[in-house]
């Protein structure tokens, strides 16, 4: 499965969508405090995030795009390690079709894709800790989506992350979903909180998923988040 990507205004470093988020206090020698590495719904949520964090005076660096998996953002995690950040963000929703998801002939079952992110999880979780072990680990599962073919694997994703967080202590599932899909279904639009005033419709409703029915619209990706913000104690 791969997530169709839809692009938001960030800055293009190496074809990977990098935030970064500078508080006017901080000097260029300042440590990292957040580190994300994610798919598209990271993607479509980063610079709100970004902005959230930077509120708080916080230094964000967000490294996301459409369409990866966890095992092509290796390197990156390295780097953010040596960074030694107070928090690491993993946001992957299941995306399979990468060349280091292509592990078998045959296309991999939801299930399968769902084994094969939390041996890589293991793995990276792991190299990430041995360098940086003070850091908080907090991992975010997809919410709802409606298409069945895709909301199967997302399904198999969040079992996942919830078996991986209580098998590795210290790691915290930041669940999404009641900001997006309060009764656990898919929805593309929902009424409007109150400090949704720019995007509230005429009608009371604020359109969160784009209409594939799999991506966040900006107002989706504010919802997004401010649950993340509110998780890892950047808002």
């Amino acid at each position: 499965m791969v997530w169709i990507v839809v692009g938001v205004a960030v800055a293009a470093v190496a074809g990977f969508a990098v935030v970064r988020s500078r508080s006017s206090a901080e000097s260029p020698g300042d440590d990292l405090d957040i580190a994300v590495v994610g798919d598209s719904f990271m993607e479509q949520s980063a610079v709100q995030f970004v902005g959230l964090a930077g509120e708080q005076g916080r230094l964000v660096e967000v490294d996301a795009f459409g369409g990866i998996a966890a095992c092509d953002r290796q390197e990156a995690l390295e780097r953010f390690a040596g960074s030694a950040p107070d928090v690491l963000v993993m946001s992957f929703a299941g995306n399979d079709l990468t060349p280091c998801m292509l592990r078998t002939e045959a296309p991999s079952s939801s299930t399968e894709t769902a084994a094969e992110y939390a041996e890589d999880l293991d793995r990276l979780v792991g190299d990430f800790l041995a360098t940086s072990p003070d850091t908080q680990i907090y991992v975010v599962p997809p919410p709802p989506v409606r298409p069945p073919q895709y909301e199967a694997n997302a399904a198999a994703m969040r079992d996942m992350y919830r078996r991986f967080a209580a098998a590795h202590p210290g790691v915290t599932v930041v669940d999404v979903t009641p900001a997006l899909s309060p009764d656990g279904g898919f929805h593309e639009r929902l009424p409007c909180e109150s400090w949704e005033d720019q995007a509230c419709e005429a009608d009371g409703m604020v359109t969160l998923r784009e209409s594939d029915g799999v991506h966040l619209t900006p107002a989706g990706g504010a919802r997004y988040a401010r649950v993340l913000a509110e998780a890892v104690g950047a808002s």
